[in-house]
């Protein structure tokens, strides 16, 4: 758990929010190869240790006790976590950066030929 929570405050300090998801059951159980035998592996979901993990990286929590629910929340995160292109015009810039090299170019010609060419 140290390990963990020291990388919720690393995120946090690098303004990187964790969005953790409790998803299964207490008695949630997966099978797991081990050379030559199947064992299964108890797997229960950790709520609090997840909510700690969000908490401490400013992101925030969800539980999500069926396949609809967990559908949900992702609906929601996607809402609330994508980004939008916006077009920005760029015109102006270019203008006003041809305008100072236009005086820059007065300004030569009148130190060297005292007179704009």
């Amino acid at each position: 758990m140290a390990e963990v929570a020291a990388a919720a405050r690393q995120a946090a300090a690098d303004h990187i929010r964790i969005y953790t998801v409790v998803l299964g059951t207490p008695n949630g159980t997966v099978k797991e190869k081990r050379g030559t035998r199947t064992v299964t592996v108890p797997v229960p979901p950790d709520p609090q240790q997840l909510a700690e993990i969000a908490r401490v990286s400013h992101g925030e929590s969800f539980t999500a006790t069926d396949a609809n629910h967990l559908n949900t929340v992702y609906q929601h995160l996607g809402a609330e976590l994508s980004h939008k292109k916006v077009k920005h015009e760029i015109t102006a810039g270019f203008a006003g950066g041809g305008l100072v090299l236009l005086l820059v170019g007065s300004v030569a010609s009148l130190a060297w030929f005292g007179r704009l060419v």
